[in-house]
């Protein structure tokens, strides 16, 4: 219960973080780095397909 809750923290941390990377990167070059996004992505969908619930 307290790791899934742990990983789901972790995978939420990792896609504000690519989140602001791409941000970033979209703001000041006027691109968008992809690996970035298919992570931010994946860490999404990870962090909401893990349930905390019994």
């Amino acid at each position: 219960m307290v790791v899934r809750r742990i990983l789901k923290i972790l995978f939420g941390l990792g896609f504000v973080l690519c989140s602001v990377v791409v941000g970033i990167m979209y703001n000041k070059l006027s691109f968008i780095d992809w690996p970035y996004v298919l992570g931010g992505v994946f860490f999404l969908l990870i962090a909401l397909l893990i349930s905390v619930k019994k």
